[in-house]
């Protein structure tokens, strides 16, 4: 029953506990006597009480005490609350006896504080002070906004005392550091912590960093908006990965890649994890190609963000193979020295060399020219010497020192005038057609004899290429 005592408006001529409101004209002629004077001789006791500056909800006793058990009434402008008993001889401090309704911000009133006997509310002691109610206030502002979930900001917030900012949010709470007095903060972010994952409402509270007064208080909506960063570089590789440099989401998430007709994605990563996978490319890359590679919402399939790159595969193990070097082998197996360079320049995207992980890949195309000494008019001929020349060139590149994964030779004859007749070289009626396709790779090319392959050409060349095709054609 010492320190601060727990103290209820109450008439204890009527109650013996509870709140009530006593009125002036009830209190009798004790309330004529002077501001400080014993009430009875037959008792000993004293109130030690000052004039005091407060928040208007409660009066503090310093200390009281009394030859005879007491109590301790307060009574300003015809109201009155009263404490608990105390016993006899017993000292009672800083009892604070509580002001109901609390006082206006900014009043003064005179408080009369009395020690009476608990037996029969006899006066014991009466002091008067004079109560000055001081209350800090404060402002608070905001907006409804929206954002990724990380901050919101506060628009303004200030006191006239030591303040601090209270934020709850989704069963969390938390409380900003600590704002001087009078000092105003504007456009201030709040780090939210943990992050909010969907659409909520804020409840910002201002409260006095001393006595944590509540001075004011704001809801808000909050709008949540789903983001996410991504970042891949162009990059070379062996066409199974692609490497993703960063990636994240303030949602669960997954990476996904998008590349001639096919979808790979990883497997889901949480909200604002950052990441940084290796997606699987199925079907493998194997050619230059631009990929589009998203970060997308795992809830609904949205796609947050996307960048596109470009893919290169790497170049194989070995010496570097141009298509000059490609042209050179193929023209050395041609059977006749001195024949025009068949390989240079006659059809566009005819000669091509692309490197790829596991080889290179060779194109080739050229004129198998109506020439008597070369080709007769007879189909059967024809084929049999553009299939042995196929098969010259296949077994020139692929038992070089170079990695071949696959050559591509392509013969194509005359079928107009002769452009190697005559002296007229540009003739402008010549026309040509594609005459045989034949495509060979490295797993089949692998197994074979050549000499075998030369005996019949026309005949052993197409049951081991992946394309043979000949259509032969009279020259109108």
């Amino acid at each position: 029953m010492f320190g601060h005592m727990a103290t209820v408006p109450i008439d204890r001529r009527s109650f013996l506990a509870g709140s009530v409101v006593v009125l002036a004209g009830c209190l009798g002629d004790e309330d004529e006597q002077s501001p400080e004077q014993s009430a009875s001789s037959s008792y000993d006791g004293y109130i030690s009480v000052s004039d005091q500056v407060g928040d208007g909800s409660s009066v503090t006793v310093t200390a009281a005490s009394a030859s005879v058990d007491y109590y301790l009434e307060l009574r300003y402008d015809g109201q009155a609350t009263v404490s608990d008993t105390f016993s006899a001889e017993q000292s009672a401090t800083d009892v604070e006896l509580p002001i109901a309704p609390e006082l206006d911000n900014h009043t003064t009133v005179r408080v009369s504080i009395l020690l009476r006997t608990a037996a029969d509310d006899e006066s014991v002691l009466r002091r008067e002070i004079e109560y000055t109610v001081d209350r800090p206030e404060g402002r608070l502002s905001l907006t409804d906004q929206s954002g990724t979930g990380d901050v919101f900001v506060v628009d303004e917030a200030t006191a006239d005392a030591p303040f601090y900012l209270l934020v709850e949010y989704a069963g969390e709470r938390f409380e900003t550091g600590q704002f001087e007095a009078d000092r105003t903060v504007e456009s201030l972010p709040i780090d939210l912590d943990p992050s909010v994952d969907g659409d909520q409402e804020m409840v910002v509270t201002l409260y006095t960093a001393d006595e944590e007064r509540e001075l004011a208080t704001e809801t808000i909506s909050y709008d949540f908006e789903r983001t996410a960063s991504l970042r891949v570089s162009d990059q070379i590789g062996d066409g199974h990965t692609l490497a993703i440099d960063r990636a994240t989401a303030n949602v669960p998430f997954e990476v996904v890649a998008r590349y001639a007709g096919a979808v790979v994605e990883t497997s889901t990563f949480a909200a604002r994890s950052t990441v940084e996978p290796d997606v699987d490319l199925d079907p493998r890359l194997l050619e230059e190609t631009t990929v589009e590679v998203s970060v997308r919402a795992s809830e609904d399939g949205a796609e947050l963000k996307t960048v596109e790159v470009a893919f290169t595969p790497e170049s194989p193990d070995g010496p570097e193979l141009t298509e000059t070097a490609a042209i050179r082998l193929a023209q050395d197996t041609f059977p006749f020295i001195g024949t025009p360079d068949v390989f240079e320049g006659w059809f566009d995207n005819e000669i091509a060399v692309e490197s790829h992980p596991d080889g290179y890949r060779v194109r080739l195309g050229y004129l198998a020219v109506r020439q008597r000494a070369i080709f007769s008019s007879d189909a059967d001929r024809t084929e049999q010497a553009i299939a042995e020349f196929a098969i010259d060139v296949f077994e020139s590149l692929f038992t070089s020192d170079y990695q071949i994964l696959d050559i591509e030779i392509d013969a194509w004859l005359t079928s107009e005038t002769d452009g190697f007749d005559d002296d007229d070289e540009d003739d402008e009626d010549e026309e040509f057609e594609r005459a045989s396709e034949i495509r060979l790779d490295r797993s089949a090319a692998g197994g074979v004899d050549w000499d075998d392959l030369r005996e019949e050409p026309a005949e052993n060349l197409p049951p081991v290429a992946e394309t043979y095709r000949f259509d032969y054609f009279e020259r109108s």
